[in-house]
Parts: C-alpha cells; sequence; structure tokens
C-alpha cells in the first residue's frame, strides 16, 4: 500500500512506493510544520512527488470530516511544490525560490542581475536589453528545475510600466519560457513592499519605505496598512540632471504632494528598504548595526557626491550604483526630513518573499 492514513491519531506513513521509509508524522493541531520537515527531505522526481502528494490529499478530503481547518492547512501545502518569484525592477533583475507556510517564508536559493531594463524612465525597451532579460528568464527555469518548483510568479515594475513595447518583452519571455511577465501596478508594488516590512518586525507603528532605479513606494502602518503611496521619483532619471540642486528641488516637490499628516510623524518609527539604503548602511556601519543615522547618511552623501565614478567603485560602491547612490542618498535624507526622523531602519524584506507569502495565503 503506497500511503496510508490515520486520521484519529494525526499519523501518516509513507510505503515502498515512496522510495522511503517514514516514521509517524505527528500532526499538532493546525498546523504542518513536522510534515513539512519530512518532505523537505524528499529528493526523488517532482511528478512523483506530486502524483503521491495528491494522493495523500484526496485521502484527507474523505476521512478528514471532523477537522476541516486541519484539513485545509494541510491540503494547501501538499498541493503546492516550492514557488519561484522573478522581480523585473528598473534597476536589477531578480529571481528567489521560497518554501511558505501560513505565516513565514524560507528562502531556498535565489539568482540575481544588475540590469537596468530601460536607460530612463519612458524610453523604449531596446532588442538588446529583451534578449539580455529572456535570457535571464531562462536561467530562472533551471533555478526552478533546482528547487523543484513547479510555480513561477514573475512581475515588472515601474521601468515596464512605462515602456510602450514592454508587451513585445512579454511575448519574446512567453514564447521562449512558457513564463508570463506580468506588470503591477505603484499601489500594488508599495503594497507588497509594505506587507514584506511588516512581516518582519514587531512595531505597530511605522512608515516603511522602499528605494527603487525607477519610483519609491511608502506605506503607513497602524496595527494595520493604513496607507500606500508610489511616487515617480527615479534615481535613474535624477542622475541624468548631474545637477544636485535640481534633483532635491524635484524630490522636494515630489514629497510635497503627499498628505499632511505624513509630516513629522514622531509617534512612528521609520523603516527602509531596497539597494540604496543596504549599500548606504555597507559603507557605513559594515553589519554592525541594523539603523544608520541622518547624519550618518549626510556625512556618505557629502563624501560621493562630488567623486566620479571610479573614485566611488575604488570607495567601495558598487559599480552599477556608482553613478545613482548620491541620488538615492539624497531621496532618503529628504524622507526623513519630510517625516522629521533622525534614523532610519534596514529591513530585509522583499517584494519577492511578499509575493510569494500572498500567493501561498489565496490558495
Amino acid at each position: 500500500m503506497g500511503i496510508f492514513v490515520n486520521i484519529n491519531v494525526g499519523q501518516v506513513y509513507f510505503g515502498k512506493p515512496f522510495l522511503h521509509t517514514f516514521g509517524p508524522i505527528e500532526f499538532a493541531r493546525n498546523s504542518v510544520e513536522a510534515f513539512m520537515s519530512k518532505m523537505s527531505k524528499i529528493n526523488h522526481r517532482a511528478a512523483i512527488k506530486r502524483y503521491y502528494l495528491y494522493m495523500l490529499q484526496l485521502t484527507f478530503l474523505k476521512l478528514d470530516v471532523n477537522n476541516k481547518h486541519k484539513s485545509r492547512n494541510i491540503r494547501k501545502f501538499l498541493m503546492h511544490d516550492n514557488i519561484t518569484v522573478v522581480d523585473i525592477g528598473s534597476g536589477s533583475m531578480k529571481a528567489s525560490v521560497f518554501a511558505c507556510t501560513q505565516d513565514s517564508v524560507a528562502h531556498l536559493g535565489g539568482i540575481s542581475r544588475g540590469f537596468r531594463l530601460c536607460s530612463r524612465m519612458g524610453a523604449n525597451i531596446s532588442d538588446n536589453k529583451i534578449k539580455v532579460t529572456t535570457g535571464f528568464f531562462e536561467e530562472v527555469l533551471a533555478l526552478a528545475r533546482e528547487h523543484n518548483s513547479t510555480k513561477i510568479i514573475a512581475v515588472a515594475t515601474q521601468a515596464a510600466r512605462k515602456a510602450a513595447n514592454f508587451s513585445r518583452l512579454q511575448k519574446k519571455i512567453l514564447k521562449k519560457t512558457g513564463i508570463n511577465l506580468h506588470i503591477i501596478s505603484g499601489t500594488e508594488e508599495a503594497t507588497l513592499t509594505a506587507k514584506s516590512a511588516r512581516h518582519l518586525t514587531e512595531l505597530e507603528k511605522f512608515i516603511s519605505f522602499d528605494i527603487g532605479c525607477g519610483s519609491v513606494e511608502i506605506a503607513k502602518f497602524d496595527k494595520i496598512l493604513q496607507n500606500t503611496w508610489s511616487l515617480p521619483i527615479s534615481t535613474l532619471d535624477l542622475a541624468k540632471v548631474h545637477n544636485i540642486e535640481a534633483a532635491q528641488a524635484t524630490i522636494k516637490n515630489v514629497l510635497n504632494t503627499l498628505p499632511a499628516h505624513t509630516r513629522n510623524m514622531l509617534e512612528y518609527e521609520l523603516i527602509g528598504s531596497g539597494g540604496t539604503l543596504k549599500v548606504a548602511c555597507l559603507l557605513i556601519n559594515g553589519k554592525t548595526r541594523n539603523f544608520i543615522t541622518c547624519d550618518e547618511i549626510q556625512n556618505l552623501f557629502n563624501i560621493l557626491k562630488d567623486k566620479t565614478k571610479e573614485e566611488r567603485v575604488a570607495l567601495g560602491v558598487p559599480k552599477n550604483r556608482a553613478d545613482i547612490l548620491p541620488f538615492g542618498l539624497l531621496i532618503i535624507l529628504q524622507i526623513m526630513q519630510h517625516m522629521g526622523k533622525d534614523k532610519v531602519f534596514l529591513t530585509s524584506g522583499s517584494l519577492r518573499a511578499s509575493l510569494a507569502l500572498e500567493y501561498f495565503k489565496m490558495i
């Protein structure tokens, strides 16, 4: 017999057809952690694994009529392998594979490429960049296979939203790999990044922001998500101006479009994410603490603003951020000034992790 399930005692056994010898797996009520731990060690072909998981799921459907909530949680895990999420941003391409539970995600592996989809916001995607992006999706397929992931979610953000020929890239990727790349709105992007920050903090009242190459997402939390804003502030476009004063005025004008209640939010902590803030933290304090102060950011900005790209790289700035980092720092300083904050905490959350968890919860 391939699978034997005894619902009364909550034990699951796998017989010889699964090529594994398992002892009983005790399920805590409404929990599948023990089962997930066992299943994570199975390395046989995904098709075989899914077949027996499906048979087990059917068994739960037939027998576990008295514990519907527990059965639902178990079935949600059984029917889905690891989830791969792709984020085609304005300044990078990233893909990660996650194993999900109801309340958490575990990062299993990923790939990342520093890559600018467009030279500026509103520009078309060039033939060469379409080719490079399609090649990245072929790497994504290999990553998914490596981690037994059969579900791939792919999204694109601000640069894709502004590119008139995005559909051409979309069709190319779909034809080559079978993956459908979707554009998410600025509001969706802001909500996902905010939920990722919320998942990693115990704070009940905070403001989160994420600085990308194409836009800035801001969210307000007061126990629950209250507001989100996606602002058209692009470090790529600011860098092309080559004028700090003009860039500062542009940022300030956009921030002034936020509601009045976003000013001087002294009772809220400020939490940030994105490559600009991560690089700033590394340059300022290494990995010794998870926050940096306004004065520290200002000092770093003063050091970098008049340097050439080569000089910035020599100081430790990643090559793909050498031209835009001072303008990213300027955005952080302006946000902190607008909200009356003297320090910002760094979160390791990501849009990809948030997407994986949201997808799992919707199953």
